[in-house]
């Protein structure tokens, strides 16, 4: 598992989405994995992955993904997420 993150990491710290400068479908599969699964199959720390980290709180931060949490649980706060 942490040679796939080391080469998603690596891959991160080229360019700001996985397949280039655009959000693109790769982006939301990944998410995906790198979040909700994570807590369902196993806890992974990404302290040391830092472009993932990046990732991710640009993923966060997408007006798109503020409307999903809105849908999904009014009462969630976006930085609870």
């Amino acid at each position: 598992m942490h040679q796939v993150l080391a080469l998603l990491d690596e891959r991160l710290a080229k360019s700001k989405w996985l397949a280039g400068q655009d959000f693109t479908a790769a982006d939301i599969m990944t998410v995906f994995l790198l979040t909700t699964k994570r807590y369902l199959v196993l806890l992974i720390s990404y302290a040391k992955y830092l472009n993932i980290l990046r990732y991710l709180t640009d993923i966060k931060e997408r007006p798109a993904n503020e409307r999903v949490i809105e849908k999904k649980d009014p009462e969630t706060k976006t930085e609870d997420c």
